[in-house]
């Protein structure tokens, strides 16, 4: 289908994963000044072998989604392999809360969990079609559900769905991925070529891009 392969082209990045490290600069005023903060480049890791195209991080370590390989890879400071997490269907933008992965499946149509415990699958009333990216924040889950055009947004008590295919404000064309916070839903609305934020009711704040 030329819409998947079309997906696949965009999503794959280069082999190497940037991390990028917040430095905290101290301030010569008083101990009560702001600190001020700045993000400075740190590093480039080289991942031979693996296309990521999400990552995360559980307990200070480094998963990715490597979803040319369908799987997930964990690695060290080096860029070294410790562990893999295989048979997934194309494992998209990943997100992680309390030692639990979320895993989106677009190939699969489904979320997949895993922890110590195992691995299991997020129980949902409705259907996806290619989950592309997956947010958890507290008790709250979020859902870029691809060609469905819309988010699956759960607040903890309940889930919402909001967007349809579209290019007017709160309107989605291919969405791949979103992004939980304190008190809105970021969006990234790929195919057309912007960001969009929401409350946590499904109500359009604004965009950036065109």
């Amino acid at each position: 289908m030329l819409q998947i392969r079309t997906f696949k082209l965009l999503m794959m990045v280069k082999q190497c994963v940037f991390i990028i490290v917040l430095l905290i600069l101290t301030s010569a005023c008083s101990e009560k000044a702001a600190v001020p903060k700045e993000w400075v480049f740190s590093n480039t890791i080289k991942v031979d072998g693996v296309n990521p195209i999400g990552l995360t991080q559980v307990n200070g370590e480094i998963w990715l989604s490597d979803g040319d390989h369908n799987r997930l890879v964990k690695i060290d400071e080096k860029g070294k392999i410790t562990e893999t997490l295989d048979s997934l269907d194309r494992p998209m933008h990943i997100d992680a809360i309390d030692g639990t992965l979320f895993i989106p499946e677009y190939g699969k149509d489904a979320i997949e969990t895993f922890d110590k415990k195992g691995r299991f699958q997020m129980q949902l009333s409705d259907s996806l079609d290619a989950p592309a990216g997956v947010s958890v924040f507290k008790n709250e889950r979020a859902i870029a559900d691809f060609y469905n055009n819309r988010i699956l947004y759960f607040d903890g008590a309940d889930w919402i769905s909001f967007g349809k295919e579209g290019k007017a404000n709160g309107e989605f064309y291919y969405p791949t991925d979103v992004q939980i916070t304190a008190e809105k839903i970021w969006v990234a609305d790929a195919y057309n070529n912007r960001i969009q934020v929401f409350d946590k009711k499904g109500n359009f704040l604004q965009m950036m891009g065109q």
